[in-house]
């Protein structure tokens, strides 16, 4: 159940970032549940499309294109990995944040995605609960402050 995470003293100028509730990877014990899915899904999409991820990729790997429907699938997990290079921590997994930053050096995954999300579409970020790109599932679940 992915839901809006705010923050008590803005992180980042960031008021707020929309979360995951549970881990989101290609692991067996990663409970991939849908929405949670299909707000990584979106968010690595957008961050394609938009250029901001894989730039410098060759154009091959952005074939399949990433598609949003809330099922945990390899396409997913490559961009997973590709959105990590260079991460401290690069496992493949995008877990759920307590914050923006779970270092003094590293950003949770969906924080870094929601920070560079807001950064290009600030109004699209901010509003991202009446988005009606995404499953009314996950538009209900963003409502809410806690999972």
């Amino acid at each position: 159940m992915a839901f809006k995470l705010v923050f008590s003293v803005p992180d980042n100028t960031m008021p707020f970032i929309w979360n995951v509730s549970q881990h989101v990877g290609p692991l067996h014990e990663n409970p991939n549940r849908r929405t949670d899915v299909e707000l990584v899904q979106f968010f690595l999409k957008e961050l394609v499309e938009s250029g901001h991820l894989g730039k410098t990729a060759n154009a091959a790997v952005k074939q399949p294109p990433i598609r949003v429907n809330g099922v945990m699938d390899a396409v997913t997990g490559f961009w997973i990995c590709f959105a990590q290079r260079g991460a401290q921590t690069a496992d493949g997994v995008v877990s759920p944040a307590k914050g923006m930053m779970y270092s003094q050096v590293s950003a949770w995954s969906i924080s870094k995605m929601n920070f560079v999300y807001r950064k290009q579409f600030g109004d699209k970020w901010q509003n991202l609960d009446n988005d009606q790109r995404l499953s009314s599932a996950l538009r209900a679940e963003l409502k809410k402050t806690t999972p």
